[in-house]
């Protein structure tokens, strides 16, 4: 048995879109407002502060290691330092410290930890929804972390180039992505319940419609007159109530 295809038509496809170019424009106006109103009200304004080390060596020259050697050992160790950062000793030692109260893991999910490019700096990002709070955080971890990881790993204490401040404003939740996305989607999940209605729709109500479906010619058309056939609706109501009227009366 041959499976039957339904030829898509892509012209077709846009002139559909197009009949209802209305309704796919205000559903991505609602999907936005509905966005900037969850950014703007319902979402928790999230803060960051990041506080800075330097990795460095200075045994290098006792040990005869200089030049890109020396640089390339102290840039290996900032790899160590992204994950010693995130130890639980260290992060145990700053939620005591700082007497947070919180578990392990719900403040190392705070700890961000990143090495940029060809530099022996270590950046220290803490998260939270307190700016005060993620400022020390973000401190006690420099501390911490340059004491601590220097003893586990007998080497150097690392230098803090930069402690951190109170940040003005959240950088989390993005209104402005938020919105546009909200935009977006709207748009797109419109779009598509639109075209998968029409796919579903296999009602006839043009000549076009009994060529493509039916594949029969149509050899002629009947103009139909909606004056008419509203006059003779409303004649047909008039006689059905004079008549239960003629009923009720006997």
């Amino acid at each position: 048995m041959e499976k039957e295809y339904k030829e898509i038509d892509l012209q077709e496809l846009l002139y559909v879109l197009r009949k209802k170019i209305l309704v796919i424009i205000l559903v991505a106006v609602l999907g936005a407002g509905c966005a900037f109103a969850y950014s703007q009200f319902a979402a928790t304004p999230m803060y960051k502060a990041t506080s800075k080390l330097y990795i460095m060596m200075k045994d290098n020259e006792k040990l005869g290691i200089t030049g890109l050697q020396g640089l390339e050992m102290s840039m290996d160790l900032t790899r160590d330092y992204a994950e010693l950062i995130k130890s639980r000793p260290v992060v145990e030692k700053v939620n005591s410290n700082l007497d947070l109260g919180m578990s392990y893991e719900k403040l190392v999910k705070q700890v961000s930890v990143n090495n940029p490019d060809d530099t022996r700096i270590m950046e220290i990002g803490i998260s939270n929804s307190n700016s005060k709070t993620a400022r020390n955080i973000a401190n006690e971890f420099a501390e911490v972390a340059k004491k601590q990881i220097s003893e586990i790993m007998k080497t150097d204490e690392p230098t803090v180039v930069e402690y951190a401040v109170i940040p003005k404003a959240p950088y989390s939740p993005d209104k402005t992505r938020n919105t546009l996305l909200g935009f977006l989607i709207g748009l797109l999940l419109s779009s598509i319940i639109i075209l998968v209605l029409h796919f579903m729709n296999d009602n006839i109500v043009n000549q076009e419609d009994i060529e493509k479906n039916l594949g029969l010619p149509v050899l002629a058309t009947i103009p139909i007159d909606r004056k008419a056939m509203r006059k003779t609706k409303k004649d047909s109501k008039r006689k059905r109530k004079g008549s239960d009227d003629k009923r009720g009366g006997v």
